[in-house]
């Protein structure tokens, strides 16, 4: 597999360097079929017609295009697989050897490394980062429905919980997206999109987040030592922190711990 164009970009009449196309896989004579695409590049009048002529040459299966990141045409000779080195060109460029598909992931890494855009993993269309697919409405970095979000709340010793309809569900009941995050150094302790509440309580209900909350404050001692084997490092150092026992307290069923709902329009504010 290629990682990065195989070949040096040309004006649309000049020739192809040797080197580069003897990347292609051909099946006949290198030098050859080098001279015999050199002229044909250097004389037809235009590229898709010089690709076409030299499909056979360079054992292709005909020209073939895809529309870039940045808007681009990309011609280029069919060779089979989508990382094979072949001929291509694109409008300003000229041609070149490379293959199409690591011109199509080197144009979109250019443009998501100049804005806040990626292609959305259901519909490939191009979306705002953090924001629902403009197109299919969907997350674009997961492809999943877009979370519908449920609860954000400060807990009493400054952590703050967010909570969220992940779409998904397991034996009928939604499975809850959540996030827990220490407060004061904005670090995320836990977050995933797997937690299924009681169906006795509603998604967001504050019994809802108090289970929640005993399932991410089990501390060594309290469940078998191999659940804690998937922890990160900062994760373990959590379950062992005075924090964690302070929250596991606090938002036990008969805890005295309070939610206080964050302002949608000022996260640093809690309503009372």
């Amino acid at each position: 597999m290629a990682t990065k164009a195989t070949g040096a970009t040309a004006p649309c009449h000049a020739p192809i360097g040797r080197e580069a196309f003897f990347s292609i896989r051909l099946t006949r004579d290198p030098a050859q079929a080098h001279a015999d695409a050199s002229a044909i590049l250097s004389e037809h009048p235009f590229p898709f017609g010089a690709l076409a002529a030299c499909s056979d040459i360079i054992a292709g299966h005909g020209v073939e295009s895809v529309t870039l990141a940045d808007g681009a045409r990309l011609l280029y000779v069919n060779k089979g697989d989508t990382y094979d080195a072949t001929l291509c060109h694109v409008q300003g460029r000229g041609y070149f050897v490379s293959s199409w598909g690591d011109e199509y992931e080197a144009s979109d890494r250019a443009r998501e490394e100049e804005g806040d855009e990626r292609r959305c993993a259901y519909c490939s269309e191009w979306s705002d980062v953090g924001e629902p697919c403009g197109a299919c409405g969907r997350d674009p970095d997961t492809g999943n429905p877009w979370p519908e979000p449920l609860r954000h709340v400060r807990l009493d010793n400054g952590y703050t919980l967010r909570t969220w309809d992940s779409g998904k569900t397991r034996r009928g009941r939604t499975r809850i997206g959540y996030e827990l995050k220490d407060g004061f150094l904005g670090k995320t302790i836990f977050s995933d999109d797997e937690f299924c509440p009681s169906p006795c309580h509603a998604d967001d209900a504050d019994e809802t987040l108090r289970g929640l909350l005993g399932f991410l404050t089990l501390r060594p001692g309290d469940t078998d030592r191999d659940y804690f084997d998937a922890y990160t490092p900062a994760q373990r150092e959590f379950a062992a922190s005075s924090a964690c026992e302070l929250l596991a307290y606090l938002y036990s069923d008969e805890g005295p711990g309070a939610f206080a709902d964050v302002d949608a329009d000022d996260e640093g504010s809690a309503d009372a």
